[in-house]
């Protein structure tokens, strides 16, 4: 759980966590003492990948690039009593090391024909 102050209330905080390309994970709101802010999600590129209002959770998201990413949370310019909130960001797997049991993973053209046959459609 993350908990924080922002002081006054038209201020921005960030916030940074690790992830690695394909990780999923979910934004969830807890408390606001004035839920009128905004979080946004910034990838290490720097691009914006959600902004939110800050009263409600994020749906689940699937990050596509390893390194940091920044949370901001912000407050709205006609906001000057300090506001107090926490949210969590929640893990959910990662997509990409995620395997279905029993199926082969090496890709060698013959190995990977003998394991996929498509067969004919039947003649009308």
């Amino acid at each position: 759980m993350v908990t924080g102050s922002i002081d006054p209330g038209n201020a921005t905080q960030a916030w940074r966590f690790d992830a690695a390309a394909g990780d999923r994970v979910a934004f969830d709101f807890l408390s606001a003492s004035d839920a009128d802010m905004q979080w946004r999600l910034i990838s290490p590129a720097g691009d914006q990948l959600f902004s939110s209002f800050f009263g409600s959770d994020v749906a689940e998201r699937t990050l596509t690039q390893a390194g940091s990413y920044t949370l901001l949370v912000e407050g709205r310019r006609h906001h000057q009593s300090p506001n107090g909130y926490s949210f969590q960001v929640l893990p959910r797997g990662n997509t990409l090391a995620e395997r279905i049991s029993g199926i082969d993973d090496s890709f060698d053209g013959a190995s990977l024909a003998s394991h996929w046959g498509c067969p004919r459609a039947p003649a009308p």
